[in-house]
């Protein structure tokens, strides 16, 4: 198929599926209305193949195609540390495979919306790509100071956050390397939408770090050999805004502070109650 077949090919697509009266359509449908040739075929799936990552087509868990936006779900991103992630859809007990690069800018935690672009089959997930964050988990973020070339930069304690929030230049609180510090977010930074066309090398290389997360210093804990600035941290990241739901903190609310004395005389338990007084 050549390359103005082709494209006249997806203006006729995206023309039927915006049309009201268009009910989503398997692709064998697809082929038989449009009169797409039996030696086309092959180019044709191609093709609607590469819509679908484009992101202007979307495909149902049944596999039939419609308007992107008709197939988007909304659900919660669960960022991995590799990258990757999954989406639980919020409306079904499904999670969807994010894979590497489709997650925009979202952040573990935030609610999103995402487009399927592959069904579930034979026991793997469906896979997405999430086109829009709609409520954003991490507003205020805990991490350690580091330098580069281009400035002082957070890099994030939990390890499922980028790597790398940019302080803003200015907006340090005269924080400096080796700060453990809590960030506001100021900017999530680009989306990977703006993609190179294949086949053509870019001649100057976009900044990587325009595509990062900004954010200003808001509180100064201290410098990570501080005595006592782990212990520090984990409990003001216990206290950030919306890190937690509420069932955990309910569980928590139900844990005891103090062990009775039944449960202390258990078997398995040691006690070290008076191993801290000698010190005195």
């Amino acid at each position: 198929m050549r390359e103005e077949q082709r494209d006249k090919l997806k203006k006729i697509i995206l023309d039927l599926i915006k049309d009201p009266s268009y009910h989503p359509m398997k692709e064998k449908e697809l082929c038989f209305f449009l009169g797409v040739p039996k030696e086309e075929k092959a180019d044709f799936q191609e093709l609607l193949m590469e819509m679908q990552e484009e992101g202007v087509i979307g495909i149902s868990l049944q596999g039939k195609y419609s308007r992107a936006e008709s197939f988007s779900q909304k659900g919660t991103f669960h960022a991995s540390r590799r990258g990757f992630g999954f989406v639980s859809l919020s409306e079904k007990e499904e999670e969807v495979y994010i894979p590497k690069g489709e997650s925009g800018n979202a952040m573990d935690g935030d609610l999103v919306k995402v487009i399927l672009t592959k069904r579930a089959e034979n026991g793997s997930k469906a896979e997405g790509k999430i086109s829009k964050v709609l409520e954003r988990a991490n507003k205020e973020v805990l991490g350690l100071v580091k330098e580069k070339r281009e400035g002082l930069y957070l890099s994030p304690d939990n390890p499922k956050l980028p790597d790398c929030i940019l302080i803003s230049p200015g907006r340090d609180k005269g924080a400096v390397p080796g700060d453990k510090v809590i960030v506001e977010i100021l900017s999530y930074g680009a989306t990977k939408e703006n993609k190179v066309p294949k086949g053509r090398i870019p001649r100057k290389r976009i900044s990587p770090l325009l595509s990062c997360p900004v954010g200003e210093v808001k509180e100064i804990l201290g410098n990570k050999n501080d005595p006592g600035m782990d212990v520090l941290s984990v409990i003001r990241s216990f206290s950030l805004p919306e890190e937690f739901s509420e069932d955990v903190l309910l569980e928590a609310n139900q844990l005891p502070n103090t062990v009775s004395p039944e449960k202390a005389e258990e078997p398995g338990r040691k006690d070290f109650s008076k191993a801290y007084h000698h010190h005195h």
